[in-house]
C-alpha cells in the first residue's frame, strides 16, 4: 500500500512538471537561445560591457542610508529579524525604481531598434561604408528613434575623441550598456569592428534588422497577454485590501479605531502591512519589467 502511494505521488509530480514544461516551453527555448547568443557575444571580438554601472554605484549610499534609518526606527518596535526585513525592503525601493526606469528606457530603445538599424544600414551603404559618416547622417536623419539618436550622438562624440583602440572599445561598450539589449550589443560589436578594423558590416546590419523584425511579432503578442494582468494588479489588489478592512469593520464587530490601531500600531500589523506593500510593489515591478522587455532576439 505504501509503494502504491509513492507511485501515485511520483505520477502526480511527473504530470505537474510536465504541465509546467508545456506552459513554459517557449520561454525556456527563448532563454536557451539568449544564453547561446550571450556566449557568442562574449567572444574575443565582442564588446565588453561588464563594467559597474555608474548610476547603480551612486544609488548604493542612498539604499544604505534608508536601510540604516529603517533599522533605527524599527529596532525598538519590532524584533531584530523583522526590523532587518522591513529595512531591507525599504532600502531596495530606490533600486527597484531605477530598475523600472531603466526598463522603460530599454523598452523604448528596443522599439526603435528596427528603425535605427535600418537607417544606419542605409546611411552606411550611402557613405561608402564609412561608419563615422554613417552614424553622423543617421543622427541628422528624420528617423523616429529619439532615444537611440541620443545614444548615437554620445557614441559618435566618444569615438571622435578616442585616441586608441581601447577607448573605441570602451565607447562602444558604454553604448551597448545604455541600450541594454542583445541587438544593441550586436550593433555595438559591428560598430567597433568597423571603427577599429575597417570591416564591412553591411551583412551584419542587415541580419540584425531581419532578426528584429521577427522579434517584433513576438513582442506584440506578449504585450497583449500582459496588459490584463497589469490592470488587475493595479486596481484589484488595493480594492481587495479596502474591501477586507470594510468587511472586518462591518461584519466582524471590530471598530475602525481598533482596526487601525492593530494595523499600524502593533508590530505584527505593521510588519504585515509593510510585507503586503512590498509584495504589491514587487508585483508591479515584475509586471513592468515584463512589459518593458524591449524588442530583442
Amino acid at each position: 500500500m505504501e509503494g502504491l502511494s509513492i507511485l501515485i505521488s511520483l505520477v502526480l509530480y511527473a504530470l505537474y512538471f510536465a504541465g509546467l514544461l508545456l506552459i513554459f516551453a517557449r520561454t525556456v527555448d527563448a532563454a536557451v537561445i539568449r544564453f547561446k547568443l550571450r556566449r557568442r557575444l562574449t567572444g574575443p571580438s565582442a564588446v565588453k560591457s561588464a563594467a559597474p554601472d555608474p548610476s547603480v554605484t551612486r544609488l548604493l549610499p542612498l539604499c544604505a542610508l534608508i536601510f540604516v534609518a529603517g533599522m533605527v526606527l524599527s529596532a525598538g518596535v519590532l524584533r531584530f529579524f523583522a526590523a532587518v526585513f522591513i529595512s531591507a525592503a525599504a532600502g531596495s525601493i530606490p533600486g527597484l525604481a531605477l530598475f523600472a526606469r531603466r526598463g522603460a528606457f530599454r523598452r523604448k530603445a528596443g522599439q526603435e531598434g528596427i528603425a535605427v538599424v535600418t537607417e544606419l544600414y542605409r546611411q552606411y551603404r550611402m557613405k561608402d561604408r564609412n561608419i563615422y559618416e554613417a552614424i553622423d547622417s543617421a543622427i541628422a536623419s528624420s528617423g523616429d528613434f529619439p532615444a537611440c539618436r541620443k545614444q548615437l550622438a554620445l557614441l559618435l562624440a566618444r569615438l571622435r575623441d578616442a585616441g586608441s583602440k581601447a577607448q573605441v572599445i570602451k565607447a562602444c561598450g558604454r553604448f551597448s550598456r545604455a541600450l541594454g539589449t542583445l541587438w544593441g550589443r550586436m550593433l555595438a560589436s559591428c560598430i567597433e569592428a568597423a571603427a577599429v578594423r575597417g570591416s564591412d558590416i553591411s551583412e551584419a546590419l542587415s541580419d540584425i534588422a531581419e532578426q528584429l523584425g521577427n522579434a517584433r511579432k513576438l513582442a506584440e503578442e506578449r504585450k497583449r497577454l500582459n496588459s490584463e494582468a497589469a490592470r488587475m494588479s493595479v486596481f484589484l489588489v488595493p480594492a481587495l485590501y479596502a474591501g477586507t478592512m470594510l468587511v472586518a469593520s462591518r461584519f466582524l464587530g471590530v471598530s475602525p479605531k481598533d482596526l487601525l490601531m492593530n494595523q499600524f500600531a502593533s508590530p505584527e500589523g505593521l510588519m504585515l502591512l509593510v510585507l503586503s506593500v512590498f509584495l504589491f510593489l514587487l508585483d508591479l515591478i515584475i509586471l513592468q519589467s515584463i512589459d518593458n522587455t524591449g524588442i530583442d532576439y
